[in-house]
């Protein structure tokens, strides 16, 4: 089985390099609305305009953008142009032109178009081919401003050069703003009666395309020179013509073909190129990116015309190495192939399937030393002449007799040469030979070889090990150290007599003959670094940097990468070729890649949103505490195939954090409070791009005002508070005061109440009617009487001593004091009934003391005492809900009578329990939430006379009236 493989390996001795060049497709499957593309143009900021079947969108090198209108006729279109203005044109299919402005899509209001032509864009005017002729539409106002009628229903095409409009059918006509300034006839185009048609790619010159198979030449035609002939040789139908800079480009439904302005082909020398593509137009962007449109496919994009991949399906390229006139490749695979100078590939060996991480060419020898999982030697035509199990990871040439190597757990001398004569290195290759491998010494062992380089000049070996970088000098060894450690070196390598090495953190450094390092200026970072053709070759993941020897490795010069994003693993300069071995294939550039500064791709920040508001870019502008997310949408200009640009940003010159490669937007929520710029900057270079600032408004609660005031209304409300407890304070004490007064008036008005029940007429009038029933030897009702009295009066001193007293005993004390009053009228004459509800709990409610005895002394004195016949009094007891409602009624003389006769005997007379008990009451009521009241009703007969009078007390219950 295993020589199976190896013959078809070997009959397969001849690679043709492919035809196309390294190219990538921006298709549906990138985003792209439509395969079917008809033109493409770049603006000035960079960003890529496609029409296609779904109309027009702009492209940035990440996402599409699209436009449309309701107006639109019908979507498909071509004839992109822009205007002073920035507005975006196109023509549909349809003949009718739309503009775009401000992110929309607008129709121009134009008349009926003569279906669909290029129109023109000049500095002052938009010119439209419509059925009435050449209509001129002003620049500005984008109104109708004139017309040139047409006298012909031919046409055959129209465009504009510089900045006129150029319109042909039976003869050409050339516009300047609304004048015609020039009319060429047809018969003085040359070949014009093989029926030409002519394109223009957005340059100074019109081509005339013939549209006649097999015509041996096309015209260039400008203002100042006319026409001009350009051979070629047509092989079909051409749909288009484009331009490019000085190439013109022959774009067919089979491939397109390049050549230059004088005529000499310049791509597609045996058939057109992208033969399997329908090549509807050609465009080169300011990067140089050359963006081949589709009618079938979308776009091929191509950064590098002249860059060729060899057979990428047929094996993976790791690393490269040259012979004197052979470029040799070792692949994923374990395979080894030849490229020699006539571009054919050719098979060398292969091995397991590991990949090849160094080959190395010993023109001494006449051996190729090559190193997968094993150590391998073998001669040009592939014979395995050694193999070792040690794993090799570099080695290089010392002179004709020996090879320095790098190994996994040794580093040393391997002997080639057969020479007897002396050699300087002799003595060190002995001192550590290995007895069972004659050809190999071990310098170190146990150690992690990784790289290996050689002076010449100084006769040193450097080692890079993985406990640090071996100097061999002077057969001894030591170890480099940069500030007192070892230098962990991953590569070393000699570019002419200087020495560089690469270390574990890919910062690159030059080492002096003193053993001293000097790091190399600049923010990159490098994975490998190869000397070749005077070049110092720096390679980044997807860049490549050149160090050239004849400026002393001064100047960083950048190398165009046409792998685009895909990763280098190795490169190699020869003859002017540059091969790149990378993971798509091995990239050959036939020209020595242009050399140029490592220009950053555009950068532009589309808008800026705070807390959901449009925010300006460049001002500063405050935004409300609540409204801190900050969402920035930005662009990044880069077409390069697969291009990746990293993108980091910084907060308040923070430090610096990638942006997702993923999207094309930062946000940042929930910004504290402050002033913010956000900073932008390119992986690598130091210079920022656009640069976002903000400020997010302090709360309210820690701005200076707000603390001001906050602080003034703690020093009112704690002045507030002082005085309001001063005020209590005095209030506290008026109340004690008052309450002390008011204790005095209480028993000012109790003594008050009880003189009043014991006023001197009561006392004289009681005593006489005792004396009257002694007089009369009536013992027994003056014995009865005076046990009353007697009664009555100790009733009264005990009640007196009381704030309040059960309804039993006021009923009590009345019933006595009635009683006694009964003795002082004729028999019969006074009479006095009590009424006490069933739901008055006489032994349970309490009241003030003596509260209502006034009132009934008072009904007897002024209203029944001067009454003539019967006199009555009633006295009821009622509940209503929480009140207890004492009605005390006489069929008296009335007030108003009673009134007149006290002022009839020139007096005022108001005994003292009437005075105590109002002030009583004001006492007792203060503070209450419900109050004693006290209402009169006087009682009259129909003609007016008086019938007596009703005193309505209420008093409410399950109150405390011993507190107040």
């Amino acid at each position: 089985m295993r020589l199976g493989v190896t013959l078809v390996f070997w009959l397969w001795s001849i690679v043709i390099w492919a035809q196309d060049p390294l190219y990538s497709i921006l298709d549906k499957s990138s985003g792209l609305p439509s395969n079917t593309v008809y033109d493409i143009m770049q603006d000035e900021k960079g960003y890529m305009w496609i029409a296609h079947d779904e109309g027009v969108s702009k492209y940035d090198g990440f996402q599409f953008t699209s436009y449309t209108n309701s107006a639109q006729t019908s979507r498909p279109g071509s004839s992109l142009q822009k205007d002073k203005y920035g507005r975006v044109w196109y023509s549909n299919f349809d003949g009718y032109l739309y503009y775009i402005e401000n992110e929309n899509m607008f129709p121009l209001q134009m008349g009926k178009p003569l279906g669909f032509t290029s129109f023109g864009i000049g500095d002052n005017y938009v010119y439209s081919v419509e059925q009435d002729g050449v209509v001129f539409y002003d620049i500005l106002t984008l109104k109708r401003a004139g017309v040139y009628p047409r006298n012909t229903t031919s046409f055959v095409a129209s465009a504009m050069i510089n900045d006129c409009f150029v319109f042909l059918d039976s003869v050409m006509h050339i516009f300047k703003d609304k004048q015609l300034i020039r009319v060429i006839q047809s018969n003085e185009i040359p070949g014009y009666r093989f029926g030409f048609t002519f394109f223009t790619s957005k340059e100074n010159n019109l081509i005339f395309a013939p549209r006649e198979k097999n015509e041996s030449y096309c015209l260039s035609f400008d203002l100042t020179s006319g026409f001009k002939k350009i051979p070629f040789t047509k092989t079909g139908f051409f749909q288009n013509f484009s331009q490019t800079g000085e190439l013109i480009w022959a774009c067919t439904p089979k491939g397109v073909t390049g050549f230059t302005k004088d005529g000499k082909l310049f791509w597609g020398q045996n058939k057109p190129v992208f033969s399997k593509f329908n090549i509807s137009s050609v465009f080169r962007d300011r990067s140089r990116n050359y963006w081949f449109t589709t009618l079938t496919d979308g776009i091929i994009i191509v950064p590098d015309l002249g860059a060729k991949i060899i057979n990428p399906s047929l094996f993976r390229p790791f690393c490269l190495g040259e012979t004197k006139d052979k470029i040799l490749i070792g692949n994923r695979g374990g395979d080894i192939y030849s490229l020699d100078s006539k571009n054919h590939l050719n098979p060398i060996t292969s091995s397991d399937n590991h990949d090849i991480i160094r080959v190395f060419y010993d023109s001494i020898s006449n051996k190729i030393y090559y190193a997968n999982r094993f150590f391998q030697i073998s001669n040009l035509e592939g014979e395995l002449l050694y193999q070792s199990k040690t794993a090799l990871k570099d080695i290089c040439s010392i002179n004709k007799n020996y090879l320095a190597y790098a190994a996994t757990g040794k580093i040393g001398l391997l002997r080639v040469g057969n020479s007897t004569n002396p050699d300087y290195w002799d003595s060190l290759y002995q001192s550590a030979i290995n007895f069972e491998t004659k050809e190999c010494s071990f310098l170190e062992s146990a150690v992690r070889g990784k790289s290996v380089a050689v002076n010449i000049h100084t006769k040193a070996i450097y080692y890079a090990t993985n406990i640090g970088l071996y100097k061999v000098q002077n057969f001894q060894k030591k170890l480099i150290t940069m500030n007192g450690k070892p230098v962990f070196a991953q590569k070393v390598r000699m570019a002419g007599n200087r020495l560089f090495c690469l270390t574990g953190q890919n910062i690159l450094y030059e080492i002096l003959p003193n053993d001293s390092l000097i790091k190399y200026s600049g923010n990159y970072l490098y994975k490998n670094i190869k000397f070749a053709n005077g070049y110092l070759f720096l390679i980044g993941n997807n860049y490549i940097h050149g160090l050239h020897q004849s400026d002393g490795f001064k100047k960083n010069e950048y190398f165009e990468n046409p792998a685009g994003n895909h990763e280098i693993n190795d490169v190699l300069y020869k003859n002017n070729y540059l091969y790149l071995a990378s993971n798509v294939g091995l990239i050959v550039s036939p020209l020595l890649p242009q050399k140029t500064e490592n220009k950053k791709p555009p950068f532009y920040i589309h808008s800026v949103t705070i807390g959901g508001q449009e925010a300006p870019i460049k001002s500063i502008q405050a935004y409300p505490t609540n409204k801190n997310e900050v969402l920035i949408n930005y662009a990044i200009l880069n077409y390069h195939p697969n291009a990746n640009t990293p993108l980091y940003y910084s907060i308040n010159n923070g430090n610096w954090t990638a942006c997702s490669p993923q999207s094309r937007s930062l946000k940042l929520p929930y910004l504290s409070p402050g002033e913010y710029t956000i900073q932008f900057k390119f992986e690598n270079q130091s210079p920022e791009l656009e640069t976002v600032v903000f400020e997010i408004s302090k709360p309210y609660y820690v701005k200076w005002w707000f603390i001001l005031t906050i602080a003034l209304i703690l020093i009112a409300f704690v002045m507030g508070y002082n005085q309001l407890r001063l005020n209590r304070l005095n209030e506290t004490s008026r109340l004690l005061l008052e309450k002390m007064e008011l204790e005095k008036s209480l028993g000012q008005s109790v003594l008050t109440a009880i003189k009043s029940q014991m006023n001197p007429h009561f006392f004289y009038n009681a005593l006489n009617t005792i004396q009257s029933y002694i007089l009369s030897n009536d013992g027994s009702k003056a014995s009865t009487y005076l046990n009353k009295f007697s009664k009555l009066t100790r009733l009264i001193l005990e009640m007196s001593e009381k704030e309040a007293v059960s309804l039993s005993d006021e009923l009590r004390s009345l019933r006595l004091y009635l009683e006694l009053e009964q003795g002082r009228f004729d028999e019969d004459d006074f009479d006095f009934t009590f009424e006490v509800d069933s739901e008055v709990e006489d032994e349970l409610i309490q009241i003030p003391s003596m509260l209502v005895q006034p009132y009934v002394e008072n009904a007897i004195k002024h209203g029944l005492l001067h009454k003539k016949g019967k006199k009555l009094l009633k006295i009821v007891f009622k509940r209503v809900e929480d009140d207890l409602h004492i009605e005390v009624t006489d069929n008296g003389i009335g007030r108003e009578h009673a009134s007149k006769i006290n002022e009839a005997r020139k007096e005022y007379y108001r005994p003292f329990s009437t005075n105590a008990n109002q002030k009583r009451l004001e006492i007792l009521n203060k503070g209450k939430d419900r109050f004693i009241g006290v209402e009169f009703e006087d009682h009259r007969d129909p003609n007016g006379n008086a019938l007596g009078t009703s005193v309505f007390i209420t008093i409410p219950i399950n109150i405390n009236w011993t507190k107040n």
